[in-house]
């Protein structure tokens, strides 16, 4: 079972409080051993003796991406349509950061 739960950010102490941004789960299985295997495993072998939880955090130059374009257009409803469009936040990938 896997279950998200929102935390708070704590990967830079100096940024801004961001709450519920950086997501975290508890998985039961080694995913990224999955992903990264040049061969067949079985499932059962990736299982963790307890879940292992992990934090999901977007890296310091995306961040620094979106705070330039909230600078620039600024936080209204019609600046956030221009972000939209300009910067697309669908690529960027968050880091897993396991915490346990």
């Amino acid at each position: 079972m896997i279950r998200v739960v929102p935390t708070p950010s704590v990967r830079d102490p100096a940024a801004p409080r961001r709450e519920g941004l950086n997501p975290s789960l508890a998985p039961s299985y080694d995913v990224k051993g999955f992903i990264e295997s040049k061969e067949k495993i079985p499932v059962s072998s990736l299982a963790f003796e307890e879940p292992r939880k992990c934090r999901f955090s977007l890296g310091r130059s995306q961040i620094d991406t979106i705070e330039r374009a909230l600078n620039t257009y600024g936080r209204d409803l019609a600046a956030m349509t221009k972000i939209v469009s300009y910067v697309h936040v669908a690529t960027f990938h968050r880091e897993c950061e396991f915490v346990n």
